[in-house]
């Protein structure tokens, strides 16, 4: 009988609950950084987060948590929470020096926006964070978007979400 609950323990403690590996994860992140464009679902709404506007699913809650800096606040995706930050004063959730901290990193220009992508893991949780410094023909204030990720559906969300971040000039 032991034999069977040490199996069944070590099955448990290698598993990650639901979760989607670290490997699959960074091949979800390459296949859609191959795209040469990226269309966002044309389910998706518009969503004004005032210093600029993304397109998310329409199911989105935007809460805004609001300082007088940056525009700051929350998209609630069903179970998926990205935190957002865009102006001067938010600086940049990810940049270059960070580039250690990460499993996954890469900085790419994604429909005319130069952004830094990057997969971060911690013992507790995977989180994926994008900097999109804005259209390469004009000069717009960072915005920074932050998850926790569970699986391939959350990085296309939050990398839908982010690549399609236009900024108000």
């Amino acid at each position: 009988m032991k034999p069977i609950i040490i199996y069944f323990l070590l099955f448990f403690s290698i598993s990650s609950f639901g979760q989607v590996s670290h490997e699959r994860m960074k091949i979800t992140l390459e296949k859609y950084m191959e795209q040469s464009t990226i269309q966002t679902d044309s389910s998706f709404k518009i969503v004004d987060l005032n210093r600029g506007k993304i397109s998310a699913p329409k199911n989105c809650i935007n809460t805004r948590t609001g300082t007088k800096d940056s525009d700051k606040g929350k998209l609630k995706i069903s179970e998926l929470l990205i935190h957002y930050d865009i102006g001067f004063s938010a600086g940049t959730f990810i940049h270059s020096g960070m580039k250690n901290d990460c499993i996954w990193y890469r900085e790419i220009v994604l429909n005319g926006n130069e952004m830094i992508v990057g997969l971060q893991k911690t013992e507790y949780k995977t989180t994926l964070v994008v900097t999109v410094y804005g259209d390469l023909d004009t000069m717009c204030f960072p915005a920074n978007f932050r998850a926790k990720v569970k699986n391939e559906n959350d990085i296309k969300t939050l990398l839908d979400i982010a690549v399609s971040y236009e900024a108000k000039l």
